[in-house]
């Protein structure tokens, strides 16, 4: 058995190892002995050993050694066919989602291996070149394809086939290094440059096999960079929704401070609040942004915590002086919560929601669209509220009667489209459940 045949033997046996730890880890994490069989025989080594095997069987059923000889020189194109063969079956194995990435793993070994396939005409360049060096490149494809691909392989990126198109492409400039023995074996003339297109064909595979490990080493770092940045965002995300959490929870204490001074209001702030978003989707409003109006909602009385209890929660009708304290609400409210520069529209709702669609309301008397849209939609919703809830000095209103007082209200007291839109749901209430309850 000669040195060259040896040194191609390790050339090539000397990559399975990493192919199999890089099947299962990426694909087959349960691969046990017989999967490891099974895998060994549809191997990137394997194809040169079977093709060694066919011409074998041809060498003997052929006593035309010219004939051979010329079959033998298509070799190559006969094993590239067959590695396209086992690389379909190998993708078969495994999970569909994976294919693309099976196919990539393996024509990337069978190009490695193309790379060795060279016999060299010295033991020097032999032991180099078929041995010393496969066996560091086994480590290089360990590390730069086994190692970055496990680490993204359960991750939810998505191959891009695109990729195929390099070791692909690889393969196809190996065919064109074979097409170039094929033509300096049978051209006397070429033949003298035997050595030096074994140079330079080396040389050319070197680089190919460099280029590849550049590439998939880039790639896998840029989608690690990606699910980096996906995981930022995600982090973000589950932030701004604990934020949102604790934005609501704490509107909602500040409801219950306010609805704590008025016995009477028993969940105002939260009916308006409701009515307010369910107006706003009727004109047009995404969730986010009706859902921004009710948190707004929730917060248009906030200025009654500082109106004395004794006003708030008097039975009878207030004396003008008391009516006016208690219209001081509004500015006092704006007051609390201007300081809060991430929901502007807060100190708005708590500041207009009393005005008027003809500019008789406060506290600035402004009229139609100088009012802020959201104080429009809650001042509906507030004034039905306020209709169908008791009163320290009067019942609850009739559904039928408050109906028809916001009819009454539209152009004069009421933003005309919020108030349809409130005139809509009343008569979408059957049960009349949009009111107080005791």
């Amino acid at each position: 058995m000669t040195l060259s045949f040896i040194s191609f033997f390790i050339s090539q046996i000397v990559l399975v190892p990493v192919f199999l730890v890089t099947t299962k880890k990426l694909f087959k994490p349960n691969m046990g002995a017989l999967g490891y069989v099974s895998y060994f025989f549809i191997s990137p080594y394997c194809v040169y050993l079977y093709s060694i095997l066919a011409y074998g069987l041809i060498s003997t059923l052929t006593p035309d050694n010219a004939l051979f000889n010329e079959l033998a020189s298509y070799a190559d194109f006969f094993a590239l066919l067959v590695s396209f063969l086992f690389a379909a079956i190998y993708q078969r194995s495994i999970a569909k989602k994976h294919r693309a990435v099976g196919f990539f793993i393996y024509i990337s070994f069978y190009m490695v291996g193309m790379v060795f396939s060279l016999v060299y005409p010295t033991p020097v360049t032999n032991v180099l070149f078929s041995i010393v060096v496969p066996i560091v490149t086994t480590f290089l494809m360990y590390r730069f394809i086994t190692l970055p691909f496990a680490e993204i392989s359960n991750s939810e990126f998505e191959f891009h086939t695109g990729m195929l198109f390099l070791p692909i492409t690889a393969e196809a400039m190996l065919v064109l290094r074979f097409f170039l023995n094929i033509v300096s074996y049978q051209d006397k003339y070429l033949g003298k440059y035997d050595t030096a297109l074994m140079i330079y064909s080396t040389i050319f595979g070197y680089i190919i096999l460099i280029y590849l490990f550049l590439i998939t080493g880039m790639v896998t770092k840029d989608i690690k960079q990606i699910e980096t940045i996906q995981s930022q965002q995600d982090d973000l995300l589950r932030d701004n929704e604990r934020i949102k959490k604790i934005t609501i929870e704490s509107l909602m204490a500040l409801v219950g401070t306010i609805e704590a001074k008025d016995e009477y209001t028993n969940g105002h702030s939260l009916r308006v609040a409701e009515y307010s978003k369910m107006i706003a989707i009727k004109l047009g409003y995404d969730e986010d942004a009706a859902t921004q109006i009710y948190q707004v909602a929730l917060l248009h009385d906030i200025g009654k915590i500082a109106v004395p209890d004794e006003i708030i929660n008097k039975p009878g009708k207030l004396t003008e002086d008391e009516y006016l304290i208690i219209k001081e609400h509004t500015k006092r409210g704006y007051d609390i919560l201007q300081t809060i520069e991430e929901l502007p529209d807060l100190r708005l709702g708590a500041l207009y929601h009393h005005e008027c669609w003809d500019g008789s309301g406060y506290p600035l008397g402004i009229a139609e669209t100088d009012i802020p849209e959201v104080a429009r939609i809650i001042s509906v919703a507030d004034a039905y509220d306020a209709m169908t809830s008791r009163r320290s000095y009067r019942p609850a209103m009739d559904q039928k009667s408050a109906r028809a007082e916001i009819a009454n209200g539209i152009g004069t007291q009421f933003f005309p489209a919020a108030a349809q839109a409130m005139l809509d749901i009343i008569d979408s209430d059957m049960e009349y459940e949009f009111r107080q309850h005791e």
